[in-house]
């Protein structure tokens, strides 16, 4: 079992970022390999909510889907992402810095079948692309005007009410065909969302 931990700091409010990073649809505003995401639960973003996202990797798409299995609303962010490839459960910490929000992160990566005779490499290779991909959460973030959020969320913590610093809903995602019977491939893993053994990097950033 491979493992991946970092941080990052991100010039914005503990609510702001973590409000942004808890919509799995929103990664298609900073990960271009996404394609499509969508909420498959009913009821506001918590414990117990399930995306189906699909993205580019190798030329082929890659379906995953996310569960949250804690919600800790600003503070803790855990999920559990499962692919064709590999299993990946962590968390993402939100913490108070001068400036902004640290974020932190720390996943258990399992890779499945053939792939676990190159774990170590694939592993390696999911490390350098999840600071890449929350490098462009950072950039977009810290360059986006952030109006009052209108996605469907937990109370917000009183003592963060007031604060102007919402995040926009994401833009529509461009729609592309599941993948049909064949189109797997074996094709060796990037990383998706959440899911760093996996996930595709954002070469076409």
């Amino acid at each position: 079992m491979g493992r991946i931990d970092g941080e990052i700091v991100i010039g914005r409010t503990m609510d702001a970022v973590f409000d942004f990073v808890a919509d799995q649809r929103n990664e298609l505003l900073y990960n271009p390999a996404m394609t499509t995401a969508q909420q498959v639960t009913g009821g506001p973003i918590g414990k117990g909510t399930r995306f189906v996202a699909f993205a580019e990797s190798m030329g082929h798409p890659l379906e995953m889907t996310i569960e949250f299995t804690d919600f800790d609303r600003p503070r803790r962010l855990s999920s559990r992402t499962t692919t064709a490839r590999a299993d990946v459960t962590g968390t993402l910490i939100f913490e108070p810095v001068p400036g902004g929000t640290r974020m932190r992160w720390s996943w258990r990566i399992r890779v499945k079948g053939l792939r676990k005779l190159i774990a170590p490499v694939l592993v390696a290779v999911a490390r350098r692309q999840e600071k890449t991909i929350w490098a462009s959460l950072k950039r977009h973030l810290e360059t986006t005007t952030l109006p009052q959020v209108t996605v469907p969320l937990p109370a917000m913590n009183p003592d963060s009410a007031d604060e102007p610093d919402r995040l926009p809903p994401p833009t529509p995602p461009r729609q592309r065909s599941a993948p049909t019977a064949g189109q797997s491939g074996d094709a060796e893993p990037t990383r998706p969302p959440r899911s760093p053994a996996d996930r595709p990097g954002p070469a076409r950033r």
